[in-house]
């Protein structure tokens, strides 16, 4: 029953986590490009468009930063005591964020946003510790509803965001704080050591040597983190801008972008909780994966001509073939690579996600001047090609060595 206890702690801070991720999105567009002026979206007479895109990037830049050595160093420190450091700044970060909207400071908001990202790090650990219990609860299964906590802080998020946006941008921060500090409380109460390994080394050493990034000396996992990453960059090209392409071309207002980013996260949760360990079960692990791969492609890539009820079909659907891929990735990630700790992996997998979404975030800014709706297609075009690629490192033939 312990575990459960501890197990419920992971699914709330992946919630909270991914919510932080998601929570800006309904607000940032209509501040950065709205009609009304002020002086975060005049700063320095940059244009509004890149100053959106900086604000997005900065905070998986964060991530990234964190994710890359905070899974990794919880497999030495242990899982409890970094994600209790990481939950207290992040609460910090959050007030100063939406101190720094209220002063109109595009400075202190970049670092704000900074701060708070590279806590959010914490996501890899909360896997990390869901793979830990996997002799109490199967680690399949684990997967999927930590996926599903996820897309419950996807569909929390943005709905958030988008109510509490008539209130006041930072109002929406405020309470993410209010919510993060209570999750810190619950977390100190309720989750026990998982994973703790007694070592002589410093800190600076581990730092070094227990990165997620050194993972890539390996060619398998850097393998896998090359398909990762093109399917991230696909991902974040339809995450970050599909708010603007509802704003611009649809005339969504924030709580209209909420609402259908609140149908087709529900359908992911309902996908991760329903649907993918039976799936698995049913074709295999990596029939699944390719299959989610290929569906989300040509979905992505006509959503973009379709308005209406039928529009918000296909974004739950998309959700769908997204929850799929994104609940089993983790499982082949730790199933391929069982000699390498499931901190760091998981590491690599959070450090994978916000990389890319830190570069599709400037990226993506630039060709808005294109096509509002080019990101969405772009996004298409490499998610299908992270499915080759896939295809290719799973079917491969053995290396065999002749001497």
């Amino acid at each position: 029953m312990k575990a459960y206890w501890v197990f419920a702690s992971v699914l709330l801070v992946t919630v909270l986590s991914t919510a932080g991720i998601a929570l800006p999105y309904p607000i940032l567009a209509p501040l950065f490009m709205g009609d009304q002026a002020n002086e975060l979206n005049q700063f320095m007479a940059i244009s509004p468009e890149l100053l959106l895109g900086f604000s997005l990037a900065i905070y998986p830049l964060g991530i990234f930063i964190g994710g890359s050595f905070i899974g990794a160093l919880s497999d030495t420190y242990g899982r409890k005591k970094l994600l209790v450091y990481t939950l207290i700044i992040s609460v910090l970060g959050y007030f100063l964020t939406a101190y720094a909207i209220t002063s109109e400071d595009y400075l202190l908001f970049i670092f704000a946003r900074l701060v708070t990202g590279l806590c959010e790090g914490n996501l890899s650990i909360a896997r990390a510790i869901a793979l830990d219990l996997a002799e109490k609860i199967d680690k399949t299964r684990a997967m999927s509803l930590i996926a599903a906590a996820s897309f419950l802080g996807w569909l929390v998020g943005p709905l958030a965001g988008g109510y509490l946006a008539q209130y006041g941008a930072e109002v929406a921060f405020q309470v993410a704080g209010i919510a993060v500090l209570l999750c810190l409380f619950f977390v100190m109460l309720v989750i026990t050591e998982t994973h703790r390994v007694i070592q002589n080394q410093s800190f600076l050493f581990l730092l070094k040597s227990n990165n997620s990034l050194v993972l890539l000396k390996q060619p398998t996992i850097l393998s896998i983190f090359i398909f990762q990453f093109i399917f991230c960059l696909g991902l974040n090209a339809f995450y970050e801008f599909y708010p603007v392409w509802l704003l611009v071309e649809r005339g969504y207002e924030s709580s209209m972008i909420g609402e259908t980013t609140a149908i087709m996260t529900f359908s992911m949760m309902l996908a991760s909780v329903l649907v993918v360990t039976k799936l698995k079960r049913f074709f295999g692990l990596l029939p699944t994966i390719i299959t989610a791969l290929i569906c989300s492609a040509l979905l992505l890539g006509i959503l973009p001509l379709f308005s209406g009820t039928s529009m918000v079909v296909l974004f739950a659907l998309t959700g769908v073939t997204i929850a799929i891929y994104n609940g089993l990735l983790p499982v082949y990630t730790s199933e391929v690579n069982r000699h390498v700790g499931n901190g760091a992996l998981m590491g690599l997998l959070t450090v994978t996600f916000c990389i890319a979404n830190a570069v599709m975030a400037i990226f993506g800014s630039l060709v808005l001047t294109i096509s509002i709706a080019f990101p969405m297609y772009l996004g298409a075009i490499l998610i299908g090609l992270s499915s080759l690629l896939v295809i290719k490192f799973a079917y491969r033939k053995p290396v065999v060595s002749v001497k």
